[in-house]
């Protein structure tokens, strides 16, 4: 593993959505950026970003504990993340 410590280097390639992501720990779970739930049940969370991404939260017990235009919180046991 390398430790970069110029910000050239670390921001040189431009993201590909304009999208962030917060965790606390396995029991919360915080996105910031335009989405679309296209799955909502207690064991998995489906947020469409675009026609390409999308965003898979599984685990134990998910329940939405904000919801906004631009940010929706998850809490629950969180067990994965997969970006798609």
């Amino acid at each position: 593993m390398e430790i970069y410590d110029d910000p050239k280097l670390i921001s040189k390639n431009e993201a590909k959505t304009n999208f962030a992501v917060v965790l606390e720990g396995n029991s919360g779970f915080c996105f910031e950026g335009k989405y679309k739930i296209e799955k909502f049940d207690e064991a998995e969370v489906v947020l469409k970003l675009n026609a390409k991404h999308k965003i898979k939260v599984r685990g134990n017990g998910l329940k939405i504990g904000t919801l906004a235009p631009f940010e929706v919180g998850i809490n629950g046991m969180i067990l994965s993340i997969e970006f798609l």
